[in-house]
Order: structure tokens, then C-alpha cells, then sequence
């Protein structure tokens, strides 16, 4: 299954690398508390050190990400975590060096096979849904009760104006009897 990803979903990524801090202090505290109380119950331990090693592991995973990234990229990734625009580059150029590195994320830490939204032609998937909408004869007032969405909206996905969320396409590829990769896969620019 391809994951189907829109620019807006970066939050994922500034979460994540916020959260890499939180780890390295829990981390530490771990190893501190583990040193320093040798009356702890071996259930405890346990959990200690299954925290610690978690928390050890997405150390290290966000350590070999920001070793692969360059100056540039790496600089654009750390304004972004702590929400301070960088002043050297213009906002277009800054805003395509954050996608990059959002793929980049992406492809390190979910899944391999990956699909961004701006890779797919949604002139392309709004003629697939449309003319498979037409081959199984369902009304557009149809689609629209099961999708629980306005006239308006079906339109604007079957157009090409707009492009479904993964919960949208997925529902519209049930309904339609449609494999939702190689509905994906045929909408590729």
C-alpha cells in the first residue's frame, strides 16, 4: 500500500523532531535513575530499560537522517523544528527544500513506497473516478451520500480541482470496485 501524503501533513515531521529532544532527556534520566536506585522491582527495570532503548533508538534513527542531509537541507529542517524562518533564502525556495526534506523523512521513517501528492497528475485521477463513477452507473447524488460530501466537492475530485484524502479515495475505490495502487499508480505525472 502506497502512503499518500499531502504538503500540509508535515506537521508529522516537526512533531517527530521535536520529540527527539524529549527522547535524549528520557533517555537520561532512564540511565540515571538505574544507576543511582538499585531497590527497584525487576517489573520496573524492565520497563526502564524498554523506555530507555526506545528512546535510544530514535536518537540514533534522527542521527543517521540528519548525517544524510546537507548544510542546506539540515539548516531548513532545524528552522522549521524551532519554528524560526531562515532570513538567507527566499520563501518559495525555502518551501521546496522543506518538501525535500519531507520526502526525505518520509521515505526514512514510514515507508519506502511512497507517493506525494504533487507527484500525482489529479487531472488523470479525476478521470478515473469520473468515468469509473459513470461505468457503474451511480449518480453523483449517490456517491455524494456515501462519501457524506456535497455535489460540489465530488466535482471539484472528478475535474481535477481537487485531490481526495487518502480516506476519500480509499472509500471511492470500494465503492467503485478499484484497486486503490493501481489507481495511484495510473495517476502519476
Amino acid at each position: 500500500m502506497k502512503l499518500f501524503l499531502k504538503q500540509r501533513n508535515m506537521y508529522y515531521m516537526k512533531y517527530w523532531c521535536k520529540h527527539v529532544n524529549d527522547a535524549d532527556v528520557a533517555s537520561e534520566l532512564c540511565r540515571v535513575y538505574l544507576q543511582e536506585d538499585s531497590d527497584t522491582p525487576i517489573e520496573d527495570l524492565a520497563m526502564f530499560f524498554k523506555e530507555m532503548d526506545a528512546a535510544n533508538l530514535l536518537i540514533k534513527e534522527y542521527q543517521l537522517f540528519i548525517d544524510e542531509l546537507d548544510d542546506v537541507e539540515y539548516r531548513v529542517l532545524m528552522s522549521y523544528v524551532n519554528d524560526e524562518p531562515l532570513d538567507s533564502m527566499d520563501k518559495s525556495s525555502y518551501e521546496n527544500i522543506k518538501v525535500k526534506v519531507f520526502k526525505k523523512w518520509c521515505k526514512k521513517f514510514m515507508v519506502d513506497n511512497l507517493i506525494f501528492i504533487h507527484e500525482l497528475d489529479t487531472q488523470k485521477l479525476g478521470k478515473i473516478l469520473k468515468d469509473k463513477r459513470i461505468e457503474k452507473y451511480y449518480s453523483v447524488n449517490s456517491v455524494t451520500d456515501f462519501l457524506g460530501v456535497s455535489a460540489d466537492v465530488l466535482r471539484n475530485y472528478e475535474t481535477g480541482r481537487r485531490t481526495p484524502r487518502i480516506n476519500v479515495l480509499y472509500a471511492l475505490c470500494e465503492l467503485y470496485e478499484l484497486n486503490i495502487e493501481d489507481v495511484i499508480k495510473d495517476s502519476l505525472k
